[in-house]
């Protein structure tokens, strides 16, 4: 997308607050004020930016519809190793679970710690 001056109009949506604040023109011609935090990359698209969506989310499920038809496969042709490799996958996924918990636990503490003694050196 070109950052010209033609098409800053055309959004009519700064890049910046610097902008934001230069731009008095089109801040008379909306129809409501934007707010600081607002990013016309993020919030607006071209028919770029929309195709490139598209193109992701047909190559992310493609991905997802062949790994999901090689398991298939995978159960249909060999049950007994496809069992033993979702037994596996269970079991992994679980430990990756527990793991997450526990160290959200320590972080946990460990903030709610460095929080109490900030709150005691700021009194």
């Amino acid at each position: 997308m070109a950052d010209s001056n033609e098409d800053k109009n055309y959004y009519n949506a700064p890049d910046n607050k610097d902008d934001l604040k230069k731009d008095t023109k089109s801040e008379n011609e909306r129809y409501f004020q934007l707010d600081e935090g607002y990013d016309r990359r993020v919030y607006e698209n071209d028919w770029k930016n929309v195709i490139k969506i598209i193109v992701v989310l047909i190559i992310f499920y493609g991905f997802n519809i062949l790994f999901w038809w090689g398991m298939v496969v995978f159960g249909t042709c060999f049950a007994d190793e496809a069992m033993w490799f979702n037994v596996a996958v269970f079991i992994f996924i679980n430990l990756y679970i527990a793991g997450m918990l526990i160290s959200g636990h320590f972080y946990s503490d460990k903030l709610k710690r460095w929080e109490f003694y900030q709150e005691k050196i700021n009194d």
